[in-house]
């Protein structure tokens, strides 16, 4: 989708136990990413411990126990996505009490990746942001 000279490509992610690929394979320039987010639906994320994305960890935990929460994350560093296919991870919960608990669930469609590109500026061949 183009937003003010602006291009955000989007994949979702469907979420396993702890570690999923991207649905979508990332075909954009990424020497042009300027930014990217991850977006999504959970219940119960109080639990969650973090995600990486092919082995950077690009987010801790947000969110409270046991009640639904909606999650839009800046991804700070754009460089940890490849061109390609790419591995989402979440980590284990940690045992509490000495028991295992209900882990984060993530609600469908799973985690969308957004990267926003630069376009180039038709008359220089430069980026334009917006």
């Amino acid at each position: 989708m183009r937003t003010r000279g602006v291009v955000w490509a989007m994949a979702s992610v469907l979420m396993g136990l702890v570690a999923v690929g991207l649905a979508q394979p990332v075909t954009g320039d990424l020497s042009k990413a300027v930014a990217a987010q991850l977006v999504w639906s959970s219940w119960s994320p109080g639990y969650l411990r973090g995600i990486s994305i092919n082995g950077a960890q690009v987010f801790e935990t947000e969110g409270p126990k046991y009640q639904y929460y909606f999650h839009r994350v800046n991804v700070s560093d754009p460089t940890v996505f490849k061109p390609g296919m790419n591995t989402l991870v979440t980590g284990k919960t940690p045992l509490i009490n000495g028991q295992m608990v209900h882990g984060m669930e993530v609600n469908w469609p799973g985690i969308m990746v957004l990267i926003q590109y630069a376009e180039e500026n038709q008359t220089s061949g430069r980026p334009t942001h917006r």
